[in-house]
């Protein structure tokens, strides 16, 4: 027995793929001395389509990009190298974003133009393509690095790997 049908939600007639786009910018503060980052400042626009409640859409939105950001800055996955047993399993080695985490200044807006009419009432996904925007708060914090570096007359480029944790940043700005 089927549980689920799109026909039940979307006329086949309205139903269509479509594209999400979105652009975001991130503002950080390094501190070399202990490799700690502060996302000081996030603009970020998406298209959503009609959104149907734009306080909702936009709280979807924030998590989604902080949710990134653990994935992009303190998510690290450690694994024994014989076994593969995972020693980051849980949250007292699995660090997670917290409060402090969040953008000091964080501003969401919504593409107004929108001319979408297909699926659920002119809606499109929001909270996944926030999470791919996320990617600039590591590469802010690259480009930080690499203008210190820069200005002690070292070689710009840096290999990193994700994720840009605290002490990769530490050991990228000596």
């Amino acid at each position: 027995t089927s549980m689920f049908s799109k026909n039940d939600f979307v006329n086949n007639e309205n139903y269509s793929e479509y594209a999400i786009y979105g652009i975001c910018i991130a503002e950080v503060e390094l501190d070399l001395l202990t490799g700690q980052s502060q996302v000081s400042k996030v603009d970020l626009i998406e298209d959503v389509g009609q959104s149907m409640n734009p306080l909702i859409d936009i709280g979807q939105v924030e998590g989604a990009f902080v949710m990134g950001m653990g994935y992009w800055l303190t998510e690290k996955l450690v694994y024994d190298d014989k076994t593969g047993f995972l020693y980051t399993n849980n949250t007292w080695n699995y660090k997670t974003p917290g409060p402090r985490d969040i953008p000091v200044e964080f501003n969401v807006k919504f593409v107004r133009e929108n001319r979408f009419r297909k699926g659920v009432m002119g809606s499109k996904a929001t909270g996944e393509p926030p999470l791919c925007l996320s990617v600039a708060v590591p590469l802010a914090i690259r480009n930080a690095l690499e203008d210190v570096r820069q200005s002690k007359g070292e070689d710009k480029w840096i290999p990193m790997d994700g994720p840009t944790t605290v002490e990769e940043v530490y050991l990228k700005s000596l």
